[in-house]
């Protein structure tokens, strides 16, 4: 009986021979089964989520080039516009359009940084300082000055009248010469310049637009024209061009052409009002020089007419950000 007990005791306490002998698996067995099974469904999780966090990456690459492309794109259809249309500029100073009435002149001219004759001294500074970016100075205006807007507000407090004679001093171009026959028909208006090559580009806009003006190859300390024989005289970005002693000159002349109670009307640089302002026209001085501009930024433009002779001057209004200045004087009736 005692064997009996002890050896049913035994077969108790081997249970995994009973599960065997059951047909089951055995309960560790089972347990790392299910272990194994989890960590496959993990793993493939893992998998599953490093997949999509590839293809994020991928199509955020993707959409990242294509603005790329895009932007690229955008700016090479900017800069192809800007040259074509300096290269339509180019194209009208060298005559492609041919006009019988227009041109080229090809005068050799002196400085507008002196007023002597002498030809030793050095010749005209062109506009923009180069004879080759001459074609270039309407497009550079119009992008960096607002052109149409100081020029319209120049003639309109010219107050021209039906019949007026107007001079253009420094006239370029012929743009403000074009605006004012337009804002003024029944006026006689003539613009002068002394670079031959940018009076040709003038006419040739004059021929296309039809307008019945003139330009004449002059120097605006030095005018060709009899006392008294304009009602108004006007300048537009010149005077911070010229020497000190050329100012002086060019501002006695345009007395002398006004008739008496006749107006001179320029616009360009004056006193910066603040020192960042002043500051940020220092691009200005290098490419001018510092002797020109000095006058202009020194504020001293309005003495200078007066010491000229003139009344009523006074400073009518400020453009862009307030550094290009608007003067009106008047040539007093009795004289």
């Amino acid at each position: 009986f005692v064997e009996i007990v002890a050896r049913r005791g035994r077969e108790r306490s081997r249970p995994s021979d009973r599960c065997q002998r059951s047909g089951t698996t055995r309960p560790l067995g089972l347990a790392r089964e299910r272990r194994e099974q989890g960590f496959g469904v993990s793993n493939l999780a893992h998998s599953e989520q490093r997949a999509s966090a590839a293809k994020v990456r991928a199509a955020v690459l993707e959409a990242a080039r294509r603005t790329q492309e895009v932007a690229h794109a955008k700016s090479v259809l900017l800069a192809r516009a800007r040259c074509a249309e300096a290269m339509q500029s180019i194209t009208d100073s060298l005559g492609v359009i041919a006009s019988p009435e227009v041109k080229v002149a090809t005068e050799r001219t002196d400085s507008v940084h002196s007023h002597h004759h002498d030809p030793s001294l050095p010749r005209f500074v062109p506009a923009l300082g180069h004879r080759f970016l001459t074609p270039l100075y309407d497009p550079l205006l119009r992008l960096h000055f607002r052109e149409r807007e100081l020029r319209s507000r120049l003639v309109d407090q010219m107050r021209i009248e039906p019949g007026h004679h107007v001079l253009d001093v420094g006239s370029g171009t012929g743009t403000l010469v074009l605006l004012i026959k337009e804002r003024c028909l029944s006026a006689d208006v003539v613009g002068i310049d002394p670079d031959a090559q940018i009076l040709a580009i003038a006419r040739r806009k004059a021929w296309r637009t039809g307008a019945a003006v003139r330009f004449e190859l002059g120097y605006a300390d030095r005018l060709s024209y009899p006392d008294s024989t304009f009602d108004r005289v006007v300048s537009s970005l010149v005077f911070h061009h010229l020497a000190h002693e050329t100012k002086v000159l060019a501002l006695s002349e345009a007395w002398r052409v006004l008739r008496p109670g006749g107006e001179l009307h320029i616009a360009d640089f004056g006193r910066p009002q603040s020192a960042l302002m002043r500051i940020a026209l220092t691009p200005l001085r290098l490419f001018d020089g510092f002797g020109a501009t000095e006058d202009n930024l020194a504020g001293r433009l309005p003495n200078l007419i007066a010491g000229a002779g003139f009344s009523e001057v006074m400073e009518t209004d400020r453009v862009l950000l307030g550094v290009l200045c608007l003067y009106r004087a008047a040539k007093p009736s009795v004289t």
